[in-house]
């Protein structure tokens, strides 16, 4: 996603998910998550082990190419600001 969007739109097609239709706390799950993605980029790429000087991180974040390519999106610059404070 684009950094300044005012809205964003989910499809969600029940035929291509057997049917399923989503519970209010699914769309509650779905909607949190889009919203703390950054919180999350935060977390885990900027954890740290003080107590083992040679951790260098193990993280791995799903949607990268989704969300942080080309550079410049949103997600990439949380994660270049992490980089550029180690």
């Amino acid at each position: 996603m684009r950094t300044g969007l005012d809205y964003v739109w989910i499809n969600y097609y029940k035929d291509q998910n057997a049917g399923h239709q989503l519970s209010q706390r699914e769309l509650d799950t779905m909607f949190a998550a889009l919203a703390t993605r950054a919180a999350l980029i935060h977390r885990f790429y900027g954890y740290r082990v003080p107590s083992v000087p040679a951790y260098i991180g193990g993280c791995f974040y799903w949607h990268f190419r989704q969300t942080m390519v080309p550079s410049g999106t949103f997600d990439w610059t949380v994660l270049q600001s992490l980089m550029l404070a180690a």
